[in-house]
């Protein structure tokens, strides 16, 4: 089973393509690191540059008028939602998550000999959570990737949900509404970002930057 990597992924689905670059650019350039920010609250992590890049510059344009408006309405949410499952959907497919399957005898291998001192502790945090016990067959590369995040030096469990935390809930609540009800009802599925990120977040961004 390959190791997901956020933050350097060279296939083909992950390349950065230049006129996204070039368009960001020119549409309110002042706002890329808060698009960034707007990406994040709202996924609830910051998926990898390909996938987020042909966002950029419609995301920035939307900040533009909010801070042009300061008007945060129902329509505007709702858009924004739209945006953003988008972006959450390209990760999950772009981002290889729905390729392997528990079935196969090498990821079930995976599941126990990958870090398996965190096999448990990983188990217990995605379920308590989520709030319920996904299905292995749905969860078990989600609780792989928080037991890579339990090796690193600034993870700190329980001082609030990290991004990390957030995009191992997405990869299980996504792959069992893809693999139990379809990519239809995945795509349209809830976004765990919005759930766990406090919604003043939304209207403090264009003062907190």
């Amino acid at each position: 089973m390959t190791e997901k990597n956020d933050t350097c992924d060279n296939s083909d689905n992950h390349a950065i393509k230049w006129k996204d670059i070039e368009l960001a650019s020119r549409v309110a350039p002042e706002y890329y690191s808060k698009a960034l920010r707007w990406i994040g609250i709202w996924v609830g992590y910051l998926p990898a540059e390909g996938v987020y890049r042909p966002y950029l510059a419609i995301v920035q344009s939307r900040y533009a008028d909010l801070i042009r408006t300061h008007k945060i309405d129902e329509q505007n949410v709702d858009e924004d939602i739209i945006i953003a499952k988008q972006i959450r959907n390209d990760d999950m497919k772009k981002g290889g998550w729905l390729i392997n399957k528990f079935s196969d005898e090498k990821n079930r291998r995976a599941y126990d000999e990958i870090l398996p001192m965190y096999k448990d502790r990983a188990r217990k945090l995605l379920c308590t959570n989520m709030g319920y016990e996904p299905l292995i067959e749905h969860s078990f590369e989600a609780e792989i990737y928080l037991r890579h995040m339990f090796t690193m030096d600034d993870y700190h469990e329980g001082l609030k949900f990290s991004a990390m935390e957030i995009k191992a809930m997405t990869v299980a609540h996504y792959r069992s509404h893809y693999d139990l009800e379809g990519e239809r009802s995945a795509d349209e599925s809830t976004l765990i970002g919005l759930i766990f990120n406090n919604w003043k977040q939304l209207n403090d961004i264009p003062l907190d930057l």
